[in-house]
């Protein structure tokens, strides 16, 4: 990606842009994350066990 393509940004950016989807199209971000990479199924169980949701 080119520094002409790359959007700019971090977690508010991204906090910003989520706050505006509807609860399916969440869910279905975190079943493709959940599925894509075994780290990121291992942070969300652990998670669901700590109950540390939400975190900012």
């Amino acid at each position: 990606m080119t520094n002409a393509t790359r959007k700019t940004g971090g977690w508010s950016t991204v906090r910003q842009q989520l706050t505006t989807w509807e609860k399916p199209a969440l869910l279905a971000l975190l079943k493709d994350l959940y599925e894509v990479v075994a780290e990121n199924r291992d942070f969300i169980h652990a998670q669901e066990e700590e109950m540390i949701w939400p975190f900012y």
